[in-house]
């Protein structure tokens, strides 16, 4: 099997998708649709966000991280 290298900017999306993974399971809210709910988003918003993380408005991010009660400094060290 050939290695793959990722970039990164592919790492660091990465990190964020199982940081917020991490805070889904340990939040109680259980899925994208729910936290999508929470954040009054819409669930293909979400999902499209969460793909590229670049594209959080950082009141969103603040969000994210309250609902998920993430760390903002941890937050903060995998964008």
């Amino acid at each position: 099997m050939p290695k793959v290298y990722l970039t990164e900017a592919q790492k660091r999306d990465d990190d964020f998708r199982k940081l917020v993974a991490v805070g889904l399971a340990s939040s109680g809210v259980r899925t994208q649709k729910a936290l999508s709910e929470k954040m009054n988003m819409k669930p293909s918003t979400m999902s499209a966000k969460l793909k590229k993380p670049d594209n959080f408005r950082r009141d969103e991010l603040r969000a994210l991280c309250r609902v998920l009660r993430i760390d903002p400094a941890e937050m903060g060290r995998v964008l």
